[in-house]
């Protein structure tokens, strides 16, 4: 009797621990933990007040962001789930009010999803039919982020993270924590965000864009943080419209590849790197477009320092500087030669190349 009564009791402990029911109306208690039917996964809403998903490591693979601000959490009547502030306002929502859902689960393979009436996934923490939620440890994020200050978003095999650093810079890591992209806004970005245009731009305090992909109102539909280290803006089509290798279909200018393509305008003091990022090119305050070496040396310039007030690498292939006046202070004189892109090369060379990969104009020639 005593051997039946410890099987019970182990069954109804079980069912307790595991496999626990989210319901709607239901508000998650801090540091509750709500696990998947196999134990190897579980929700909770931490008492920093944040509702994190973790694995079986007790490595994060969702999060709602809203540490420091949230204060209650709660799958909602009409079936939204919802991270509150203290003043009651929403700091996390999964935006599935009024949808029809019935329950929210923490599944056997790690994804949190709110399902339908329909049995139909209309949210998922792992971003899988309906959801267009935005998660840390998958790599993907949708349109309408903003990114919080030092909150790191890997990729799906952790092995490269995207981080809105307290200095500003928006920046790309690899796994020795060795940065191999960044927007270059240190000491000046306030706001970094993949708007809902979906152009990904940093902002500084004046609310004045000092950094942007260029990607609005072009079709586009995710933000990927790759496992191969790139890290790639792609449309509707899964198509490539932006990348930070520059991989196909992007030609977007990078800091960390040594790669410019065509129409692109140089802000001021924003260094674009060789890909060993021992040489960078600089478009400097003084108005002078500077090529340096890994020692800080210069190695060329145009010498339109105190003249140049933009820098452009033209749609026509030509690298110009022009003065106020908007006149040319330097060229070099390769417009429409059938220019492809700028390189700042690993052994401290500048080149422009054409189209049959033939260089046109270098610094060392």
């Amino acid at each position: 009797m005593k051997k039946i009564l410890i099987i019970v009791l182990s069954t109804v402990v079980g069912s307790s621990l595991f496999a626990q029911k989210i319901n709607k109306g239901q508000t998650l208690s801090f540091e509750k933990r709500y696990y998947s039917e196999n134990g190897d996964y579980y929700l909770i809403f931490q008492n920093d007040g944040n509702l994190v998903l973790y694995n079986e490591r007790k490595a994060p693979l969702w999060a709602s962001n809203t540490e420091g601000r949230g204060n209650k959490a709660i799958f909602q009547p009409d079936g939204n789930l919802v991270v509150y502030d203290r003043a009651n306002k929403a700091v996390f929502s999964a935006d599935t009010y009024d949808k029809s859902a019935e329950k929210l689960i923490v599944q056997d393979d790690g994804n949190l999803v709110i399902y339908g009436s329909r049995n139909n996934a209309l949210w998922a923490s792992k971003s899988s039919s309906g959801s267009q939620s935005v998660n840390n440890n998958t790599g993907i994020i949708y349109k309408d982020k903003s990114f919080g200050k030092d909150k790191k978003m890997y990729s799906e095999n952790g092995q490269y993270y995207l981080v809105f650093q307290n200095d500003g810079n928006l920046v790309f890591y690899n796994y020795r924590n060795s940065p191999i992209w960044a927007s270059n806004t240190d000491g000046r970005g306030s706001r970094a965000l993949f708007q809902p245009d979906g152009n990904l731009v940093v902002y500084d305090r004046a609310n004045r864009p000092i950094f942007s992909a260029d990607t609005y109102n072009k079709g586009v539909d995710r933000l990927v943080i790759q496992n191969d280290g790139n890290l790639v803006i792609y449309g509707n089509s899964n198509n490539v419209v932006w990348a930070s290798k520059n991989s196909e279909g992007s030609k977007s200018g990078t800091h960390y590849t040594g790669t410019i393509y065509k129409d692109k305008s140089f802000s001021k003091e924003q260094k674009f790197y060789s890909e060993n990022g021992q040489h960078y090119l600089v478009f400097q305050n003084d108005g002078n477009l500077v090529l340096y070496n890994d020692k800080n040396s210069a190695v060329w310039a145009t010498n339109t320092e105190g003249r140049g007030t933009r820098a452009l690498f033209q749609a026509d292939g030509n690298l110009v500087v022009y003065d106020r006046a908007n006149r040319p202070v330097f060229s070099t004189d390769t417009y429409n030669k059938n220019s492809d892109r700028l390189v700042i090369q690993n052994d401290g060379n500048l080149v422009i190349y054409n189209t049959s990969n033939a260089a046109i104009w270098a610094v060392k020639r």
